[in-house]
Order: structure tokens, then sequence, then C-alpha cells
């Protein structure tokens, strides 16, 4: 401490850079899974949770389960349900979501969710029902949303173009 008060200058330079880094990394939103959470359902979550404007309460430090966080329905640690019908969701569907290999039903409509319809969703092989509508997203839909599965899709009142792909047309579940 001699040293310190004799180049207080010196100190005063070096602990700034120090407390403002510490404080700046303090407030940086940090995202994590609990320890018992499946790793690429957390995972996933965190990408929409990152992707859609982080305004879901969910609590995403690692000391929350994400089968405790609203809107999410698990079974044996795995995301089964996923229901965010109208939380005023912003931003894109990011790809990740194509790793839920047991959701069966996503809810996503009423948001402001926009971009186009990532084809990683087809990857969703037990999704039964996938409800996308009133939302801001384009383009064409995807062929590789013909879901085995699926049995029920809605997304109208959007800004979808082209025609709706024969692979979704013959799907015999609908």
């Amino acid at each position: 401490m001699i040293d310190c008060i004799a180049l207080t200058l010196t100190c005063v330079r070096v602990r700034i850079p120090l407390l403002a880094a510490y404080a700046l990394a303090s407030l940086q939103p940090r995202t994590s899974c609990a320890p018992l959470d499946n790793a690429a359902d957390c995972s996933a979550l965190l990408a929409l949770y990152n992707a859609t404007g982080s305004k879901l309460d969910w609590k995403v430090d690692g000391t929350t389960s994400m089968c405790s966080w609203s809107g999410v329905t698990c079974a044996s640690a795995r995301v089964k349900r996923l229901e965010l019908t109208g939380n005023g969701l912003t931003g894109t569907i990011p790809p990740a979501m194509g790793s839920l290999s047991e959701l069966a039903g996503l809810a996503l409509d009423l948001n402001d969710i926009s971009g186009s319809l990532p084809t990683q969703l087809g990857r969703l092989s037990s999704l039964k029902s996938l409800f996308l509508y009133f939302n801001d997203f384009s383009g064409t839909i995807p062929p590789q949303l013909a879901l085995p599965s699926a049995t029920y899709l809605s997304m109208g009142y959007n800004y979808l173009s082209g025609t709706i792909p024969s692979s979704l047309v013959q799907m015999p579940s609908l």
C-alpha cells in the first residue's frame, strides 16, 4: 500500500480500468443452463430467448431448470411443448430450434417474430402442432416442414409468399 500512496495517479489508472471491466462484465446478461437440464434442449431455448429480444420472464442464469420456465412443458427433462403465444417476441426463430427432438407442440403465434421460417424446423419429427399465425414471417414455406407427426399447422396472417409446397399438401396426418 505504501507504493500505492506514493504513486496515486498510477494506481488510479490501473484500478479504474479493472473496476470498469468488472462492472461491465457484471452488466452483461449471463445465460446458461441448469446442471440437470438436457443440454441440447436448453441451448435451443436459450438461442430462442436471445434471438427474440430476451422478453421472456425466464431465469436463464443456470440456477433454474428450463422445465420451470414460463411456457415450457417438459417430461423426463426433455422439452415437450413450448407455448409462447402473445409474449411480444420480436426477432427471428433460430435454426437451433430444430434440435428440440422431442417437441410435440410449438406455439409462437400472436407475436412480432419476423424473417424466414428456418428449414431446421423440419427436423422436429415429434411435432404434432405448429402455431405461427399473426407474426411477421416472410419468404416461402420450406418444404422441410412436411413433418410426419403433424396434425395441425397454422401459419396464416404472415407475409409468406409462393405456393404451399406439395410435401405439405400430401401430408397424410393433416
